[in-house]
């Protein structure tokens, strides 16, 4: 997955963005154990997923990526507080439609609703954010 940009924001808040190219997440491109790995099991509470990211960590995991990122902000914030390891927010592809779906219709400012949308990410704790939008942020942060 091609690295985008990093940003300072407030000369203190660093933002990590990297381009998604529909269908680049592939078994193509990654292995199956890799996709097994990026893939959240739905429907669990904190203590699962915590469990499930150390057993991930005791398999030699070098980061964690969480998605979908809106939907377990949760989970990122409680991974970052217990694990000194890089967490990486993955913001799907259904979370891009939605809003991009809104402010087509002109319920929403797009670049303020996606712009709110990653600083959630960065104060629930990702280190970096895995995003549809990189190329639309890389225009409207400064850095």
């Amino acid at each position: 997955m091609p690295f985008l940009k990093d940003f300072l924001i407030n000369n203190s808040t660093k933002i990590i963005l990297w381009k998604i190219i529909p269908g680049e997440l592939s078994e193509t491109h990654l292995s199956k154990e890799d996709i097994d790995l990026i893939k959240t099991r739905k429907g669990k509470n904190s203590k699962e997923y915590l469990r499930e990211i150390e057993q991930d960590l005791n398999e030699g995991a070098d980061a964690i990526i969480i998605k979908p990122a809106l939907a377990y902000l949760d989970i990122i914030n409680v991974a970052k507080t217990n694990y000194n390891i890089p967490i990486i927010a993955y913001n799907v592809s259904g979370e891009y439609s939605m809003i991009k779906s809104s402010a087509e219709n002109g319920h929403i400012n797009e670049i303020e609703v996606v712009l709110e949308t990653i600083y959630a990410m960065k104060r629930a704790g990702a280190n970096a954010i895995i995003t549809y939008y990189a190329l639309e942020l890389s225009k409207n942060l400064k850095y």
